[in-house]
């Protein structure tokens, strides 16, 4: 028997098959959610920034200066926490993006493999 053991073989194809058939259904789910989430956030960047906008407009129009500063912070901060979510979402896709590729490349690779060891393996004489 050799050192490296070949993963059993679950019904209905290869391991790697497997897997593939598990994995790549869920994570283009996910790269959908991923996709909406990323449409949502802006969408919400720019109703934060017209918001910004209107403030701003309205402390200068206005003659008894209301105290909207702390109001324009935390728009601010919202904007900042904004920009980190979407810094994590848009890696978190492109390691998901990533994973798809190296399993579809790993199930090409193992079914040409598999094919070609087929192909080079003399029938049994009798």
């Amino acid at each position: 028997m050799s050192g490296g053991r070949q993963p059993d073989a679950a019904p209905g194809g290869q391991p790697s098959q497997v897997l593939a058939e598990v994995l790549v259904p869920n994570i283009d789910r996910i790269d959908q959610q991923v996709k909406r989430t990323r449409e949502s956030q802006l969408d919400l960047a720019q109703q934060v920034e017209a918001l910004n906008e209107a403030l701003l407009h309205l402390m200068s129009n206005c003659q008894t200066h209301p105290d909207f500063e702390t109001y324009l912070i935390k728009l601010n901060t919202a904007r900042r926490k904004l920009t980190q979510i979407s810094t994590c979402v848009n890696s978190t896709h492109d390691r998901l993006t990533k994973l798809s590729a190296t399993i579809n490349k790993e199930t090409a690779w193992r079914q040409a493999a598999n094919a070609a060891a087929r192909t080079s393996i003399a029938p049994a004489v009798s």
